[in-house]
């Protein structure tokens, strides 16, 4: 389970989870090969930013949501001069927690 696997990342890496830490956690877990693992993870993201590039909402259980959201064009104030200027409209990209990993930061 994702939370599992959590656990696995707090006690294997430092405070910042890289990549190749997710590699070499899933190559341990499921007994494969490195390559096959960071194949495996690219794959999965790979098809997660091609999906939200495409504004499909990328929907994974007891994880999480990525979305896309549209603002729209505003007026802003320049800071250092002060002056106004306006701000292209364009997508963002948002993820929510489900609660369940959520719980586990709290």
């Amino acid at each position: 389970s994702y939370l599992n696997f959590f656990k696995s990342v707090r006690t294997v890496c430092s405070d910042t989870v890289h990549k190749s830490d997710i590699v070499k956690i899933i190559a341990e877990e499921q007994d494969i090969s490195i390559a096959k693992s960071n194949r495996i993870v690219s794959s999965i993201f790979d098809t997660i930013v091609e999906s939200v590039g495409q504004k499909k909402d990328v929907r994974i259980s007891d994880f999480g949501t990525f979305t896309t959201t549209h603002w729209k064009a505003r007026r802003g104030i320049n800071p250092q001069s002060f002056k106004p200027i306006e701000i292209p409209a364009k997508e963002r990209i948002r993820f929510k927690a489900f609660k369940a990993f959520q719980k586990t930061v709290e």
